[in-house]
């Protein structure tokens, strides 16, 4: 009657093998959905932006085409705008940075 001669190591090797694969396939799904998140947040961003442009534009112009003639509230009122609006684009600067660097800081860890 034939015995069993199977490797003791190789069940181990076998389950080290399914967890690698296992970890491997969860890495290019987490990478895909880094790539996904990476472009929603760019399309926000720009967005974002475009109105944000049409903002600071149109506050420009106000403050030299009748800046002179705007009471003083008014003109503050255009400088809250102005400030705001940069915020906004700061915001939207970490945002793209913050995306940014979650990718680069993945790319160290993980040499390829």
């Amino acid at each position: 009657m034939p015995t069993d001669t199977k490797d003791p190591g190789s069940s181990k090797n076998h389950s080290e093998d399914s967890r690698e694969s296992v970890a491997e396939t969860q890495e290019e799904e987490f990478s895909r959905q880094n790539a996904t998140l990476e472009e929603f947040v760019s399309a926000v961003a720009h967005d974002f932006r475009s109105p944000l442009l049409a903002i600071t534009g149109y506050c420009q112009l106000l403050e030299e085409d009748y800046g002179d003639q705007l009471p003083s509230a008014a003109r503050q009122y255009v400088h809250r705008i102005m400030d705001g609006a940069h915020r906004l684009d700061q915001m939207i600067e970490d945002m793209l940075r913050s995306s940014k660097t979650g990718r680069a800081s993945r790319s160290v860890r993980e040499p390829k």
